[in-house]
């Protein structure tokens, strides 16, 4: 059969490229896991998956080279529902943990095969898990939740008895008017302003060269913690109070802020994750648009939380204003091959507006560690039955483990004060997490001794004598901030301490004593 070729979506290429080089790779599989419980209708599920997968076209996408170039095409096949019983098992409900381990996250195939997977598990009468894979070249994040959504409405209309009544918006038409618009003097416009913006500013923030941290793995590791049910409505009602329109605006805030602090910097380089549809006519279309677009925030414009916050807001318009444009086609413009960052951030919301006929119990998104950025920050957002979670993914050669707890610590902390604080001056935000807090208490006492609480180091590099010893580290005083200050005076050139290769002196730690202690 011949089929009608279509370029790709900007956003798609770069996967395309990198998922070639790695066939095998599972990196761009995204998804999520639903846990139903109750009486299921397995047949008007099964009815579901057809009509909304025969009803978009981002399902029977396939991709090939034409003349060297890559193209997509739509072969109107489409996948239906897999169902696999445990129930007639003696172990039901560790067959079905072993099957999910063992099968996610899958890897799909660009040249041949289905793009999309729908598998029901079922473990009971009562107890469902469902199943939704797809490969992130031809559906992102958003248009995964808004798929379900579909699945969802569809399985109700069924056993209703209803019809089921779908959007029928296409991808592939969006992909054609992306295409046009690269050729528009627009677009033109919109290159020339990253090239300037990248250009202006640092391209990234730099982190510790890998060697400091030894010849370690470059592997890939996760840290994920809950986050207070009570933080998401604060984030709401300070960004209601602030009038900046979204929580995007206080997560970079935080964010930006905790860097310039810890990479002594005023401006910081982020990249956040935008789904990208332009107006209401592509809201609803599921296929894939979202792209990453770097945030450049120089933290010494504010002077209070809510002045950050505000600032953040307006850079964030501007990127917006300057969305159509992917991250590889920036990188060409300002002729950077590198990172323009290494810092990823993304608010992803998983909340559906769907319960499956009050079937719903659990969600679980599918997402693979991916190492293209040092330090990806997610902000996952089940809804408000299954609240928030706080996810940092990290490269083993750049970040221990507890360098990444403290962080998440940090960042939770952060944004708890801002929240109740927005009218609070910057430098009284307090950075360290409770941990530190407890551990700079049992410091704060007339006997404390700096280096016999630095194990595993060489002491010989903090005191060249047992005078120096005794005298200069001795707190002037009960308190750990009293000792700090008096060193900064008396010896304000002197290392206050080392870490790894860099020396930090007394009269550059001490300015930050205030931010650290209150």
């Amino acid at each position: 059969m011949k089929y009608t070729h279509y370029p790709l979506h900007p956003e798609q290429q770069a996967i395309y490229f990198d998922q070639c080089q790695e066939t095998d790779s599972t990196k761009y599989t995204v998804g999520l896991i639903i846990e139903l419980q109750g009486l299921l209708d397995k047949e008007a599920l099964s009815k579901a998956v057809n009509q909304v997968f025969q009803s978009l076209d981002f399902v029977g996408l396939r991709f090939t080279l034409v003349d060297g170039v890559p193209k997509q095409y739509n072969v109107q096949q489409y996948p239906e529902l897999s169902t696999i019983d445990f129930s007639q098992t003696l172990d039901q409900s560790q067959q079905l943990q072993a099957w999910l381990k063992n099968e996610l996250p899958y890897a799909f195939s660009l040249d041949r095969g289905d793009l999309v997977r729908v598998v029901l598990l079922t473990e009971s009468d009562q107890r469902h898990v469902f199943v939704v894979l797809a490969h992130h070249i031809v559906v992102d994040g958003y248009g995964i939740v808004k798929l379900i959504n579909k699945l969802g409405d569809a399985y109700i209309s069924n056993i209703k008895g209803v019809e089921w009544k779908g959007n029928t918006q296409q991808y592939l038409p969006c992909v054609i008017e992306s295409t046009e618009y690269s050729k528009t003097e627009n677009y033109c416009k919109v290159e020339a302003y990253w090239k300037k913006t990248v250009h202006l500013h640092s391209p990234k923030i730099n982190f510790l060269p890998a060697k400091y941290l030894g010849e370690v793995s470059k592997g890939v590791a996760s840290y994920c913690c809950a986050m207070p049910r009570l933080m998401k409505e604060g984030m709401f009602e300070a960004s209601q109070r602030l009038n900046i329109g979204g929580l995007l605006a206080l997560c970079l805030a935080g964010l930006a802020l905790h860097f310039s602090i810890y990479q002594q910097s005023s401006t910081v380089a982020l990249g956040s994750v935008l789904h990208k549809r332009k107006g209401k006519a592509q809201r609803d279309v599921v296929g894939m648009f979202s792209g990453v677009l770097p945030f450049y925030i120089t933290v010494d414009q504010a002077k209070t939380c809510s002045d950050l916050i505000k600032y953040v807001a307006q850079v964030i318009k501007h990127v917006y204003r300057h969305q159509c444009i992917s991250t590889a086609q920036i990188k060409h413009a300002s002729g950077h091959n590198d990172r323009l960052f290494d810092v990823l951030f993304s608010y992803n919301s998983f909340a559906l507006d769907t319960d499956f006929n009050g079937l719903l119990h659990r969600l679980e998104d599918i997402y693979t560690d991916d190492s293209s950025y040092p330090l990806n920050i997610r902000v996952l957002d089940h809804g408000d039955r299954f609240g928030q979670q706080l996810s940092i993914t990290y490269r083993e050669d750049y970040f221990a483990p507890m360098e990444v707890s403290l962080l998440a610590k940090r960042l939770l902390k952060i944004w708890a004060f801002m929240i109740e604080n927005t009218d609070q001056l910057l430098e009284a935000l307090p950075i360290c997490s409770i941990d530190e807090y407890q551990q700079l208490r049992s410091w704060s006492v007339n006997d404390f001794d700096p280096v016999k609480s630095l194990p595993n180091i060489n002491k010989n590099k903090l005191h060249h004598s047992e005078v120096y010893r005794k005298e200069v580290c001795k707190p002037k005083g009960d308190y750990v901030h009293q000792w700090l200050e008096h060193n900064a005076v008396v010896f304000p050139n002197n290392p206050a301490m080392y870490f790894l290769e860099n020396t930090i002196t007394y009269t550059r730690l001490w300015p930050l004593l205030n931010t650290y202690g209150s």
